[in-house]
């Protein structure tokens, strides 16, 4: 039965706290039945995501099957263990009393979701929410309406309607959304609307969740490997082709290997990428943002910039070729906002100081990579950079590992997901403490202040 947006979020109420204080076996129920259908539907995944961006069944089986059912199955071995109320230790003044934390639902939230990883970024918020005990409506992208298409079928063949919905359309049905006083929202998207998303979880202090992006720094030290780092980097950030909020977005490469580099970068390009109608590349999403990443390398070269690598394009086909452009000053329109898309550009730097500085120059983004061979530069490009997560010799890989908490910092996001952490972040932490019905020490720090009573807590502040 469909209802309309208002009247599904009033069917959810009544579920925050019947399905909120289900046990276990009955939540991992449900993430079983959502396994199995996911499984039954994996073909059908992979062609919806063909559909939508030309993703191919490897990289759509590889990005997004995979990592939904490995995160699924994960949650689903621990979630008995997860759900345990958690003991506190007492402080010796609190004699007579047992503390603990009691993990609860928060209950209705909403999960806003992309386009560029349509399946993973609306199946992965989805499930952490079931696991703590919530219900979930979905507003999944327009620009994916294949993939929205199979969720929705998914989604009904485990659900009720009265615990998960499913909702498609533009900015209307988002907007509609977001004035509703959900418990919690959940939103994965640019720092722009998320700064829209915010304002409207202020509006009702509804709990919030930001995954953003940003403009990802990878460093290129003079001491990396440089076959290795070239090939990492051009499959890291040509992957989904270059339409992932953690892919690398510009590349600081020390000046004295930087003609050595760049041969390296471009043999790998070739190698991945060079036969242009081959069908593992994905497509640009629509062609509004093809336009959008036209436009961005056309100013860039009006700019100054030197094109090193590609720049062909064809817009009938959403077709846009690796790219990389070098450019002379770090001021350039460029580096100005996110590309989420095949366009790297490169900067030169002498000292790892001077890289660092360049990175501070920009908000703290969703990720930063350096490539190195050298601990104490490892190291002090850790130290002296802020962002959500990081990775040493390597790209993305951090999202794979499902004991990792993934979220941003500041203009990047807030709030953390995948795993043990998504179970926290839909959960309400709720602190509970039980004192003795007969006798507690709590008893003698209070009404009337006596001398007596003073002395004792004199020794307590002076001693504790």
């Amino acid at each position: 039965m469909d209802h309309t947006i208002k009247e599904g979020f009033e069917l959810q109420a009544s579920q925050r706290y019947q399905f909120g204080n289900s046990k276990s076996a009955e939540r991992k129920q449900y993430l079983k039945q959502l396994d199995r259908v996911i499984w039954a539907n994996r073909q059908a995944i992979c062609t919806a995501l063909y559909k939508d961006l030309g993703k191919s069944e490897g990289e759509a089986m590889v990005s997004e099957v995979f990592v939904v059912l490995s995160e699924l199955r994960h949650i689903k071995r621990n979630l008995s263990t997860w759900m345990l109320d958690q003991p506190i230790k007492n402080p010796i003044y609190m004699i007579g009393t047992q503390s603990r934390v009691r993990y609860e639902s928060k209950g209705r939230v909403l999960i806003i979701s992309p386009w560029n990883y349509p399946f993973l970024l609306s199946m992965a918020p989805l499930i952490g929410a079931i696991a703590a005990g919530n219900t979930v409506i979905l507003k999944p992208s327009e620009f994916a309406t294949h993939t929205s298409a199979i969720m929705r079928s998914i989604l009904a063949e485990v659900f009720d309607s009265s615990m998960v919905q499913l909702y498609e359309g533009g900015p209307d049905v988002a907007q509609e959304l977001l004035a509703l006083p959900f418990e919690h929202m959940y939103f994965t998207g640019s720092t722009k609307v998320g700064r829209i998303v915010m304002e409207c979880a202020a509006k009702h202090l509804s709990g919030l969740t930001l995954e953003l992006g940003g403009k990802s720094p990878t460093l290129v030290s003079g001491k990396a490997h440089i076959s290795k780092a070239a090939s990492r980097i051009v499959f890291t950030k040509f992957f989904n082709n270059g339409q992932i909020c953690v892919a690398p977005d510009y590349l600081l490469v020390h000046e004295s290997i930087l003609s050595e580099f760049l041969d390296q970068l471009k043999k790998e390009i070739q190698k991945l990428f060079g036969n242009r109608e081959r069908s593992d590349y994905t497509r640009i999403v629509n062609e509004h943002h093809f336009d959008r990443l036209k436009g961005m390398l056309d100013s860039a070269q009006e700019g100054g910039a030197e094109l090193l690598i590609g720049g062909e394009s064809n817009r009938s086909e959403l077709y846009m070729a690796p790219t990389v452009v070098l450019l002379k000053n770090p001021n350039h329109p460029l580096m100005e906002e996110e590309i989420f898309g095949p366009i790297l550009p490169v900067l030169v730097y002498k000292e790892l100081d001077e890289a660092v500085r360049l990175i501070h120059a920009l908000p703290d983004s969703l990720a930063s990579y350096i490539y190195t061979k050298d601990a104490r530069e490892e190291a002090y490009f850790i130290e002296q950079t802020r962002s959500g997560g990081g990775v040493v010799n390597n790209g993305l890989i951090h999202l794979a590992n499902y004991y990792l908490a993934f979220g941003g910092t500041r203009h990047s996001g807030m709030g953390r997901s995948k795993g043990w952490y998504s179970f926290m972040e839909f959960s309400n932490h709720r602190s509970i403490v039980k004192t003795s019905p007969y006798f507690s020490i709590v008893d003698l720090l209070g009404y009337p202040f006596t001398k007596w009573k003073l002395k004792i807590i004199s020794l307590l502040s002076k001693w504790l």
